[in-house]
């Protein structure tokens, strides 16, 4: 909108510049003025809830225990299990698993590595352990949801295509 009023004021002037802020009620701002701040949020001013997220999401493949968590959050564990159960219902821990899960979730649906690697990258000492955990979960095994996905992805490449061979009920196409 800013850079609009600038090129209305370079062309008509200012007072039709001001004109057009006022009935979009917009207070022009000067050209050296940014519009926003786009350096990441500083962590003093993140939420708990999102410094706990982000602290998680960047320890997938060593977890931290909850004193850890606490530790690096310098907060009681006390207070980090009742941020975490008023913000998400669940223990910080629960959460913990829930957000590795969703990481391996994302590797098996986006990624070709093996389950094995999938495990580790998410913290899973053992590929048998991610299987339990990801089949409580998602109600299915690590390596039946890629292979659904995967299933999926081939019927959209030419959806076309199949549609027809779905609809031909035992005809036979002849070519003239």
């Amino acid at each position: 909108m800013d850079l609009m009023l600038a090129l209305i004021a370079r062309f008509a002037g200012d007072a039709m510049a001001n004109e057009v802020a006022n009935a979009m009620v917009h207070t022009r701002r000067d050209g050296g003025v940014s519009q926003r701040d786009d350096r990441g949020r500083e962590v003093e001013f993140m939420s708990l809830t999102s410094r706990l997220v982000a602290t998680m999401e960047q320890n997938l493949d060593f977890p931290l225990t909850l004193s850890e968590l606490a530790t690096h959050l310098e907060i009681p564990q006390r207070s980090l299990s009742r941020a975490s159960h008023k913000a998400f219902g669940v223990s910080p821990m629960r959460l913990y698993l829930r957000i590795r899960l969703q990481a391996a979730r994302n590797f098996l649906f986006y990624e070709e590595h093996s389950i094995k690697a999938v495990a580790h990258a998410c913290g899973f000492s053992y590929p048998a352990e991610l299987t339990r955990c990801f089949k409580l979960q998602f109600s299915l095994t690590p390596s039946a949801f890629r292979s659904q996905v995967r299933e999926r992805q081939k019927l959209a490449e030419h959806p076309e295509i199949h549609r027809l061979i779905g609809n031909d009920t035992g005809r036979r196409w002849v070519l003239k």
